[in-house]
Order: structure tokens, then sequence, then C-alpha cells
């Protein structure tokens, strides 16, 4: 059985540190990005560890140890990977609250593979899985979607070179023509939030049909 979970556990680990990097790279607060790459870092040391743990015990299984020490080393060895995935699911869970706070497009892919990795991994040990609100992949969608819309707005704005050769090739406008601008920016605006939304929306809704 622990070959098995060793792998199942590794693809868990695997996804929960992505998930937990992605963020990070993408969070405008620096102290709480370090703290994310720690969790990362840790979680990707105590499976390694536990790794070569298992592999050190079952090349010793080839050589004569008493039947009794080898289960109870065994046991030992399970125990931690259970260990590993009650960390795993605290900490998914404690991620999916830091993301609603901070929500990237990014993050949200990466968290909703880890959370079914995870969860695959907990079914098969039996364990109690990760729940997520139901509205909570819609909500932060839409925050990341609008999110992004204000940041490039910004750096549209804040754009010396942007402002002067508008200031150099824009001619004064009439107020028909000005209703006509406006209208056409806001149109951009709507069709980069909406195609957005769309692209993610068919993302989480496959990733939610192949669970079944």
């Amino acid at each position: 059985m622990l070959p098995f979970i060793f792998g199942a556990l590794g693809l868990a680990v695997g996804a929960v540190v992505g998930a937990f990097t992605t963020h990070a790279f993408g969070e405008s607060d620096r102290q709480a990005a370090k703290h994310h790459r720690t969790v990362a870092n840790e979680l990707a040391d105590k499976y390694t560890n536990l790794e070569q743990k298992y592999y050190e015990l079952a090349d010793k299984t080839k050589k004569q140890i008493p039947n009794l020490t080898h289960q109870h080393a065994l046991d030992e060895v399970e125990k931690d990977c259970l260990r590993l995935a009650v960390r795993l699911q605290h900490s998914l869970i404690d991620l999916m609250w830091d993301i609603d706070r901070d929500p990237t497009e990014a993050a949200l892919k990466e968290f909703v593979n880890a959370v079914e990795f995870t969860n695959n991994f907990l079914c098969e040990i039996n364990e109690k899985l990760i729940c997520v609100p139901s509205d909570y992949y819609a909500r932060n969608l839409i925050a990341s979607a609008q999110r992004e819309i204000i940041l490039n707005s910004s750096e549209d704005f804040s754009n010396p070179s942007n402002r002067n050769n508008e200031e150099f090739t824009e001619k004064p406008l009439s107020r028909e023509n000005e209703f006509n601008k406006e209208g056409i920016s806001m149109n951009n605006t709507r069709y980069i939030f909406l195609n957005n939304f769309k692209g993610l929306y068919y993302f989480f809704k496959v990733s939610s049909t192949s669970k079944l």
C-alpha cells in the first residue's frame, strides 16, 4: 500500500507547493508572500525527507531484518504520511482564504489543481475532504478580472510616454465624439472582463466535471 500512497501523496504535495508558490508570486503583500514561499518549501522538504526515509527502509528490507522490526518501521512511515496529509489539508484551507483576500487568475487555477489532487489522496486514505464554498470560484474569478482591469488602467495612466503621445496626437473632440470615445472605452473594458470571465469559467467547469 505504501508505494501507491507515496505516488498519490507526491502528486498532492507538488500541486499544493505549486499553488502556494504561484500565489506568493502574484501577491501584493511582500510579508505574506514570504510566508507562503516558506510554507511551500517546508511542505516540499517534509515530503522529500519522508520519501528518502521510505526508500532507505525499502532498501534495508532486502537484507535480513526481523519481520516485527520491519513492520514497526513501515507503520511509522505510514503515520508520517497521514500527518503530512493533514498538514496539506490545513495548509490548503488557509491558502483558500488568503487567495480570497488577494485573488489572481493563476493562483485560482493552481488552487483548483491542488484541491483536486489532495482530495484524491485524502479519499484513498479515508480522511475528510477539503470543502470549498460553492460561490468561491465565481466570486474570485470576478474579483481577479476586476483587479486586472484596474491594474492595467493604472499602468496606462502612470506611463508618461502614453500621456505625452496622447497630448501631441489627440485633437480636441466635439461633445458627440467624446461620448463615442467613452462608449468605445467602456465596451473594450466590458469585452476584456467578459472574455477573461468566460475563459476562467470554462476552466473551472471542466475541472469540476472531471471529478464526477
